[in-house]
């Protein structure tokens, strides 16, 4: 049983409207874009570096793989802020505003990182280790933030499929003010070891 507690949601529930549309935090696509366009660029050695010092800070060592490529994101978008339900279909889910711009910058970031010419996709077993920084201290997911990147980079064209990913292991980095950031070094395990950059 469900208590109506106003007019308008006995209307939206009789009209068969009982579930809400989450909006995007009220803000369009450019404007999510140029906040996620706004993380610090830092070199790939740089990257790969603060991946291995947050790992080890946590005991975790990272050994075996060849390096395949870092590089630095924006901070993703959480599962929640992900997807939608449609407005007409509510069994059909869409993007929002902030994940159309989040694969944008990424697409961007990538293309930037490889010199405007992407090379081929990496192939293989993967291992993925992903610092995540947050824009302030306090309890957050970072799980939650994990399968947006790795779709985006999929999207981008940085390895063949997310799938191909044997070990994911993430870290909660050190705090990145008011924008938050997403260091990710991928490693090719086993025989076919393939640089990128």
């Amino acid at each position: 049983m469900q208590i109506v507690v106003n007019v308008e949601q006995a209307k939206a529930l009789a009209k068969g409207k009982g579930r809400r549309r989450q909006k995007s935090k009220g803000k369009s696509e450019a404007e999510w874009l140029d906040q996620f366009m706004a993380t610090p660029e830092m070199e790939p050695a740089e990257v790969a570096k603060v991946v291995r010092a947050t790992a080890k800070a946590k005991k975790i060592e990272l050994t075996g793989g060849k390096v395949a490529f870092s590089i630095r994101l924006p901070l993703a978008p959480t599962v929640d802020h992900f997807m939608i339900p449609s407005k007409h279909n509510p069994r059909i889910w869409i993007y929002t505003a902030e994940a159309r711009a989040y694969k944008k910058a990424v697409e961007t970031m990538w293309l930037r990182h490889c010199g405007g010419w992407p090379p081929d996709p990496v192939g293989g077993r993967l291992r993925v280790a992903v610092a995540v920084h947050f824009r302030r201290g306090g309890k957050a997911d970072i799980a939650n933030r994990e399968k947006a990147a790795s779709d985006a980079l999929t999207g981008c064209g940085a390895w063949e499929d997310d799938s191909l990913i044997g070990a994911l292991i993430l870290l909660r980095g050190t705090v990145v003010p008011r924008i938050g950031a997403m260091d990710v070094l991928v490693e090719v395990l086993g025989d076919e070891q393939k640089t990128l950059l």
